[in-house]
Protein backbone atom coordinates (compact mmCIF):
# COMPACT_ATOMS: atom_id res chain seq x y z
CA UNK A 1 0.00 0.00 0.00
CA UNK A 2 3.03 2.49 -0.17
CA UNK A 3 3.90 4.42 2.59
CA UNK A 4 1.70 6.67 4.89
CA UNK A 5 2.80 9.78 5.12
CA UNK A 6 -0.22 12.72 5.52
CA UNK A 7 -3.48 12.10 7.57
CA UNK A 8 -5.93 13.92 9.54
CA UNK A 9 -7.99 13.65 13.05
CA UNK A 10 -10.27 14.34 15.30
CA UNK A 11 -12.09 13.65 18.68
CA UNK A 12 -14.48 15.17 21.27
CA UNK A 13 -13.52 15.82 24.88
CA UNK A 14 -15.38 16.36 27.85
CA UNK A 15 -13.47 17.78 31.26
CA UNK A 16 -14.16 19.25 34.64
CA UNK A 17 -11.78 21.78 35.95
CA UNK A 18 -10.75 23.67 38.66
CA UNK A 19 -10.18 27.81 38.16
CA UNK A 20 -7.28 30.12 39.67
CA UNK A 21 -7.84 33.62 38.83
CA UNK A 22 -4.65 35.88 39.41
CA UNK A 23 -6.05 38.65 37.04
CA UNK A 24 -5.98 39.20 34.13
CA UNK A 25 -4.50 35.37 33.82
CA UNK A 26 -6.47 32.07 34.81
CA UNK A 27 -5.17 28.85 34.99
CA UNK A 28 -7.12 25.48 35.20
CA UNK A 29 -6.12 21.84 36.14
CA UNK A 30 -8.48 19.87 34.43
CA UNK A 31 -9.43 16.05 34.55
CA UNK A 32 -10.35 15.13 31.10
CA UNK A 33 -11.91 12.39 28.40
CA UNK A 34 -11.10 12.31 25.25
CA UNK A 35 -10.93 10.39 22.00
CA UNK A 36 -8.10 11.09 19.70
CA UNK A 37 -8.12 9.77 16.95
CA UNK A 38 -6.82 10.06 13.00
CA UNK A 39 -6.58 9.01 9.57
CA UNK A 40 -3.37 8.33 7.67
CA UNK A 41 -3.72 7.41 3.70
CA UNK A 42 -1.48 6.50 0.64
CA UNK A 43 -3.15 6.54 -2.75
CA UNK A 44 -1.68 4.43 -5.54
CA UNK A 45 -1.74 3.85 -9.38
CA UNK A 46 -1.19 0.66 -11.07
CA UNK A 47 -2.39 -1.52 -14.14
CA UNK A 48 -4.48 -4.32 -13.58
CA UNK A 49 -6.18 -6.52 -16.91
CA UNK A 50 -9.75 -5.37 -17.14
CA UNK A 51 -11.53 -9.10 -17.25
CA UNK A 52 -13.84 -8.37 -19.48
CA UNK A 53 -12.98 -6.53 -22.43
CA UNK A 54 -9.10 -7.83 -21.97
CA UNK A 55 -7.59 -4.58 -22.08
CA UNK A 56 -5.25 -2.83 -19.23
CA UNK A 57 -6.41 -0.36 -17.64
CA UNK A 58 -5.17 2.00 -14.36
CA UNK A 59 -7.13 1.60 -11.31
CA UNK A 60 -6.14 3.98 -8.56
CA UNK A 61 -6.94 2.66 -4.96
CA UNK A 62 -6.41 4.05 -1.85
CA UNK A 63 -4.97 2.53 2.14
CA UNK A 64 -6.65 4.03 4.93
CA UNK A 65 -5.24 3.65 8.57
CA UNK A 66 -7.49 4.86 11.05
CA UNK A 67 -7.16 4.65 14.81
CA UNK A 68 -8.84 5.72 17.54
CA UNK A 69 -7.97 6.38 20.96
CA UNK A 70 -10.28 6.53 24.21
CA UNK A 71 -7.46 8.63 26.90
CA UNK A 72 -7.66 9.95 30.71
CA UNK A 73 -5.87 13.43 30.85
CA UNK A 74 -4.69 15.46 33.30
CA UNK A 75 -4.13 18.58 31.71
CA UNK A 76 -3.14 22.34 33.01
CA UNK A 77 -4.25 25.09 31.03
CA UNK A 78 -3.12 28.71 31.01
CA UNK A 79 -6.46 31.02 29.77
CA UNK A 80 -6.20 34.31 28.84
CA UNK A 81 -9.36 36.70 28.47
CA UNK A 82 -9.44 38.47 25.97
CA UNK A 83 -13.58 39.87 25.38
CA UNK A 84 -16.02 39.31 27.88
CA UNK A 85 -16.75 35.67 28.48
CA UNK A 86 -14.28 34.97 25.52
CA UNK A 87 -10.55 33.47 26.15
CA UNK A 88 -7.49 31.86 24.31
CA UNK A 89 -5.97 28.85 25.94
CA UNK A 90 -2.73 26.69 25.99
CA UNK A 91 -1.57 23.95 27.79
CA UNK A 92 -0.35 20.57 27.81
CA UNK A 93 -1.95 17.26 29.02
CA UNK A 94 -0.57 14.36 30.34
CA UNK A 95 -2.58 11.14 29.67
CA UNK A 96 -3.05 7.24 29.88
CA UNK A 97 -4.88 5.26 27.25
CA UNK A 98 -8.01 3.31 28.24
CA UNK A 99 -8.80 1.63 25.17
CA UNK A 100 -6.75 1.79 21.53
CA UNK A 101 -8.27 0.58 18.06
CA UNK A 102 -7.66 0.41 14.34
CA UNK A 103 -8.73 -0.24 11.21
CA UNK A 104 -7.15 -0.64 8.01
CA UNK A 105 -8.55 -1.01 4.84
CA UNK A 106 -8.22 -0.53 0.74
CA UNK A 107 -10.41 1.72 -1.37
CA UNK A 108 -11.28 1.70 -5.37
CA UNK A 109 -11.29 5.35 -6.48
CA UNK A 110 -11.19 5.26 -9.70
CA UNK A 111 -12.47 3.67 -12.44
CA UNK A 112 -16.38 3.05 -11.15
CA UNK A 113 -16.00 -0.29 -13.29
CA UNK A 114 -13.61 -1.83 -11.31
CA UNK A 115 -14.48 -3.87 -7.58
CA UNK A 116 -12.94 -6.26 -5.45
CA UNK A 117 -14.25 -9.31 -5.34
CA UNK A 118 -14.49 -10.86 -2.03
CA UNK A 119 -13.62 -14.88 -0.16
CA UNK A 120 -17.42 -15.07 0.03
CA UNK A 121 -17.92 -14.35 -3.97
CA UNK A 122 -19.45 -10.06 -3.01
CA UNK A 123 -18.04 -7.66 -5.09
CA UNK A 124 -17.78 -4.51 -3.28
CA UNK A 125 -15.57 -1.05 -3.52
CA UNK A 126 -13.49 -1.36 -0.98
CA UNK A 127 -12.43 -4.66 1.36
CA UNK A 128 -11.17 -4.76 4.80
CA UNK A 129 -7.89 -5.35 5.30
CA UNK A 130 -7.17 -6.13 9.34
CA UNK A 131 -8.51 -4.35 12.35
CA UNK A 132 -8.25 -5.07 16.12
CA UNK A 133 -6.76 -3.39 19.38
CA UNK A 134 -3.71 -2.09 20.06
CA UNK A 135 -1.54 -5.03 21.91
CA UNK A 136 0.72 -2.26 23.46
CA UNK A 137 -0.36 0.84 23.71
CA UNK A 138 2.15 3.48 25.02
CA UNK A 139 1.84 3.61 28.33
CA UNK A 140 1.62 7.89 28.64
CA UNK A 141 0.99 10.39 26.19
CA UNK A 142 2.13 14.33 26.11
CA UNK A 143 0.15 16.70 24.49
CA UNK A 144 -0.25 20.04 23.57
CA UNK A 145 -2.97 22.34 22.94
CA UNK A 146 -4.37 25.70 22.60
CA UNK A 147 -7.76 27.08 21.17
CA UNK A 148 -10.15 29.37 22.44
CA UNK A 149 -13.34 29.36 24.10
CA UNK A 150 -16.85 30.61 25.60
CA UNK A 151 -17.60 30.69 29.00
CA UNK A 152 -21.66 30.62 30.14
CA UNK A 153 -22.04 31.36 33.80
CA UNK A 154 -24.33 28.99 35.73
CA UNK A 155 -24.22 31.22 38.91
CA UNK A 156 -22.04 32.10 41.51
CA UNK A 157 -18.21 30.71 41.03
CA UNK A 158 -19.81 28.07 38.02
CA UNK A 159 -19.40 28.01 33.98
CA UNK A 160 -19.88 26.20 31.37
CA UNK A 161 -17.12 26.67 28.15
CA UNK A 162 -17.14 25.47 25.11
CA UNK A 163 -13.58 25.40 23.72
CA UNK A 164 -12.30 24.85 19.75
CA UNK A 165 -8.38 23.84 20.13
CA UNK A 166 -5.91 21.85 18.30
CA UNK A 167 -4.30 19.45 20.23
CA UNK A 168 -1.04 18.18 19.15
CA UNK A 169 0.41 14.64 20.62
Amino acid sequence: CGLLRSGVGSGWSAAVGVDLSLSPLRFELALQLSERGGTLTAQNTFPIRDTVSGSVIDVTTEARLQSSWLMAELQPLLLIPFARRFQAFAGMGIGIPLAARFRQEEVILSPDTVYFTLGDGQRRRSRLLTEGDFQKPTPLHLALTVGVGHALSLGGAWEWTQRFGVTAT
